[in-house]
């Protein structure tokens, strides 16, 4: 079962990127973004966790596969394996976690929870060596195909469940992903992309990093916080261009930013707050104001942008997601409750880059109501 671009044409594209990046980088400078009054972010934020709510319930009438009771990837869904994969599911989990840290109730909490059950579901107990999440649900066997980053990523959502519930099971989910990706991605010198060791992935690398301080920073466990500045020690001195890390990957670099946040945080390290906020800046100048790398990779760097933001006391960091949410607003929307384009209203089937091969996918819709629910949930820093 495919999961993404085969592992030589992503090479090729990640170089072609790379060859681009500094010149576009060049052009761009600190984009000019208007901060919104604090009474226009009070309305705006309520507005967006309905957006949010709407955009859940819009996913489960459309990819709801009553059979199998479960999410299906795309819409009218046929193929042998129509289940949603965890890269694919991530951004609707986050979506449900965001909203019940918005708007704690019963029904958001148990809307969680509901969730993060069958999320379990993808764990596969006989991948070496102790397990790890597969892309499918269901016992997969030992040889199946897995990805390190969905891993991260799929770790990522059950520690923001266990941060809106309460519940210390979804952190152990979560500690089950960082320390699989740790014992089968972590070669020493980088981060496997997968479990056939056919190449090395700097978003790996990075949702590693980000799952293993963020889990640091909730627990104190200095286990995670040792392996999370190993991998940043790795990337400061093979990926690091002074600017950004590696190629121009927005979801990679949020993911450090998030690493380096979170042990901010919790350690008081002041060069990981200084970091940080290098990072937070540097990624406006770098990609500008405009964000169209894809939904789902945009959201998790806007995600940490927001964090940050409102950590740092830094207004015009949350103001940059926001604005990309109001363009999501214009150019996601496909009809039904449904946002599955592009918020430069492009589809996501014209941009080869990012890996969708198919329209209507619950990926791109996912990804943009989980933006609408994380500036529901992260106040505003005040300007």
């Amino acid at each position: 079962m495919s999961r993404r671009l085969s592992t030589a044409l992503a090479a090729a594209l990640i170089a072609a990127l790379a060859a681009a990046a500094p010149a576009a980088a060049r052009t761009h400078g600190f984009p000019h973004i208007v901060v919104p009054s604090s009474s226009t972010y009070k309305a705006q934020r309520a507005h967006f966790l309905d957006l949010a709510e709407h955009g859940i319930s819009a996913a489960r009438r459309h990819f709801w596969n009553p059979g199998e009771r479960w999410y299906n990837d795309r819409l009218s869904d046929g193929d042998r394996y129509p289940l949603a994969t965890v890269w694919s599911l991530a951004g609707l989990f986050e979506t449900l976690d965001a909203v019940e840290m918005a708007q704690p109730s019963r029904h958001n909490r148990q809307a969680v929870r509901q969730f993060a059950a069958y999320a379990e579901r993808y764990w596969d107990r006989d991948l070496q060596p102790h397990g790890g999440y597969a892309p499918y649900p269901g016992p997969r066997g030992s040889g199946y195909h897995v990805w390190f980053d969905d891993n991260s990523w799929w770790g990522h959502a059950f520690l923001d469940a266990y941060r809106a519930t309460g519940n210390p099971r979804y952190l152990t989910d979560a500690k089950r992903a960082s320390d699989f990706v740790d014992a089968r991605g972590w070669s020493g010198d980088g981060m496997w992309w997968e479990t056939r060791h056919e190449s090395k992935s700097e978003e790996a690398l990075g949702a590693a990093t980000a799952l293993s301080a963020e889990i640091y920073e909730e627990t104190g466990n200095r286990v995670y916080l040792d392996r999370a500045r190993t991998y940043i020690n790795w990337a400061n001195h093979h990926l690091w261009n002074g600017k950004v890390y590696g190629t121009p990957l927005t979801y990679a670099n949020g993911a450090f930013i998030g690493a380096h946040l979170a042990i901010c945080i919790r350690a008081h390290d002041s060069r990981a707050c200084s970091r940080a906020r290098y990072l937070g800046t540097w990624a406006m100048r770098w990609w500008g104001r405009d964000l169209d790398k894809a939904p789902q990779f945009d959201t998790i760097l806007l995600r940490y942008m927001v964090q940050l933001g409102n950590y740092m006391g830094k207004p015009k960091f949350y103001a940059w997601a926001y604005h990309n949410a109001e363009r999501a607003l214009r150019g996601a929307p496909s009809g039904h409750g449904l946002y599955l384009n592009f918020w430069d209203g492009s589809s996501p089937t014209s941009h080869p880059s990012t890996g969708v091969s198919h329209a209507g996918q619950i990926l791109t819709h996912g990804a943009t109501i989980e933006l609408f629910a994380w500036l529901a949930a992260v106040k505003p820093p005040q300007g």
